[in-house]
């Protein structure tokens, strides 16, 4: 933003502490990252693997808290399946929203940067998700290629790990976490308005399983 009294004042001074403005953001979320990394290095030292676990919902016209309540919940539910337990030792999840002002809709969707232990059957793990959100309606994702992707589409990407090369691992888990953390604004003032509304004070970034325990979960400011 650009009334940032952290810009006007240099850096850490006095920060606005707003998680839409880029400078707040990014000094946040370079907290949540360096915490965050720690726990995945020590996961993938343990053995264990990583991906980018995508998950899609129906675009809406209109937000509010509760959606982001709800959803962070189906995330819950999503990651306590007894079958998703089997693969996927724990993650850090994070809501994300874009808003395409062509067709008047914000994107709500959700990234997961997970630890698991074995290769993740695709088609199973999307039709649980799609049974959570079966009440959610069609939909056909804005940030995918429409003639390849389903409705509620799961869609997972492996982080490559460099096991012989410590240096490697460390510079592939932070670029993981600095895309699950990406700063992502929307330009339209009504639309911004609406988000801002319907995520003030709420956490957008949290933890499950195996690495929930021991972090603070998420960006907890205004």
């Amino acid at each position: 933003m650009a009334n940032c009294k952290s810009q006007q004042s240099g850096p850490f001074l006095f920060p606005c502490q707003l998680r839409y403005c880029e400078f707040c953001f990014w000094r946040e979320s370079r907290r949540a990252r360096k915490q965050y990394l720690l726990r995945f290095l020590g996961c993938v030292e343990g053995g264990l693997r990583l991906a980018i676990l995508t998950l899609t919902v129906p675009n809406v016209s209109a937000l509010n808290s509760q959606d982001y309540d709800r959803l962070f919940e189906r995330v819950k539910e999503f990651l306590s399946l007894e079958y998703v337990r089997r693969y996927i030792f724990g993650g850090v999840a994070k809501i994300e929203t874009t808003y395409n002002a062509e067709h008047q809709e914000f994107h709500v969707h959700i990234h997961i940067l997970i630890v698991y232990k074995a290769c993740i059957p695709q088609k199973k793990i999307k039709a649980l998700w799609g049974n959570l959100t079966a009440d959610m309606g069609n939909y056909e994702p804005s940030d995918f290629p429409a003639s390849t992707v389903s409705n509620r589409s799961v869609w997972i990407k492996s982080v490559k790990l460099n096991r012989s090369n410590p240096a490697s691992i460390r510079k592939a888990v932070k670029n993981s976490l600095n895309y699950l953390c990406k700063f992502n604004p929307i330009d339209d003032p009504q639309a911004f308005a609406i988000m801002y509304g319907a995520t003030k004070g709420k956490r957008l970034v949290r933890a499950y399983g195996g690495l929930r325990k021991g972090f603070r979960q998420g960006f907890n400011f205004q």
